[in-house]
């Protein structure tokens, strides 16, 4: 476990321990036969004012650990605490009732902004819909409270009154981010609120999350699968494999220094416009195996082209290797009593 010291705990946000998120799969009877092991002991802390970006590849389990962060799931395992004044309040299993007065510290940006919007309701409508639920300010302020928060995400005031099919993607996702900001949260988690925008919407939104962070002393949590945004945005980046985060270090750390052979692939396949610059070629083989019966010992062996035979038996441990920077891999264990990748060097 990655429990904090209390001077560790200052600046801390929010911090996870052991977030695992099972979801059983049942026969014909209702009998529970298996689990797909999307999230496997997760451990996480988020510091006031960061960006932590989290990447990987489609079905990791990236999204599903952000909503139970914030309790949209409730995690099979682990502990999650959320930073209250200066106490932490463990959320992990609490109850809905007492879990509404910590819903406004935790906020999500989804992914297609369309979906996540009632379509019979105006935008104000929906706005004051988070103020009336929280109980916030009196009935005659919330329109004013609302046109403001509008105004902060670069929405116009007649776009109170339209339906969410009346503006276009770049639009509806200012939308979503109002309704998240309108709570004045402390940790906001993104998951992929660009991926299905142009290029020069994703930009704009992108800028507008980093001002707003600025002003506001935001959190985020931004999950993402492409590694160009991710570097643009995060202060420290965890890379994630089949539930698990492989590496973990900051952002000029992760892409100068990479160690993980997964992380490895994923910065290869970064496309360049340099001509010149020659990049190693780290061919990522394989499919992702399958949540529901994932490969022992190591997650990743099964693709790796250093695994050796340990590799198969020994699960490796999020380790700090170098100062500040992370890594799951039996390469970097320094407690092996005899390393079998010495013969390489």
């Amino acid at each position: 476990m990655n429990t904090l010291k209390e001077d560790e705990k200052k600046n801390v946000v929010l911090h996870a321990e052991g977030v695992t998120q099972y979801f059983p799969i049942k026969n014909g009877f209702g009998k529970i036969v298996n689990n797909v092991k999307a999230v496997d002991g997760v451990n996480l802390d988020l510091y006031e004012g960061e960006t932590y970006g989290l990447v990987g590849e489609t079905g990791c389990g990236k999204s599903t650990f952000g909503r139970a962060l914030i309790r949209l799931l409730e995690p099979t395992a682990g502990k999650i605490e959320i930073k209250d004044t200066d106490n932490f309040v463990d959320i992990s299993h609490m109850k809905e009732s007492e879990l509404r007065r910590y819903r406004k510290d935790m906020q999500m940006v989804f992914q297609d902004p369309f979906t996540s919007l009632n379509p019979r309701k105006k935008v104000g409508q929906i706005l004051m819909e988070v103020l009336e639920i929280h109980n916030i300010g009196k009935k005659s302020d919330r329109t004013e409270l609302t046109m403001k928060i509008m105004e902060k995400v670069g929405l116009r005031p007649q776009h109170f009154y339209r339906y969410p099919h009346q503006f276009s993607g770049g639009q509806r996702q200012r939308i979503g981010l109002a309704r998240a900001l309108i709570l004045n949260p402390k940790l906001i988690v993104c998951d992929e609120p660009v991926s299905a925008l142009d290029v020069s919407i994703q930009s704009q939104i992108i800028n507008l999350l980093q001002d707003l962070q600025k002003n506001d002393k935001l959190t985020y949590l931004f999950i993402a699968h492409d590694m160009s945004v991710i570097k643009y945005i995060s202060d420290r980046i965890g890379v994630m494999y089949l539930g698990h985060i492989v590496e973990e270090a900051r952002n000029e750390e992760l892409f100068t220094n990479t160690k993980h052979p997964y992380t490895q692939a994923l910065l290869a396949a970064v496309p360049s416009i340099e001509v010149e610059r020659k990049k190693e070629r780290v061919v990522l083989e394989g499919e992702l195996p399958s949540p529901i019966d994932p490969p022992t010992g190591c997650v990743y062996h099964t693709r790796c082209q250093y695994a050796k035979p340990i590799c198969t038996q020994v699960a490796p441990v999020l380790k700090e290797v170098e100062k500040n920077h992370k890594v799951a891999c039996l390469m970097y264990d320094k407690d092996l009593s005899q390393n079998p990748w010495e013969e390489q060097k």
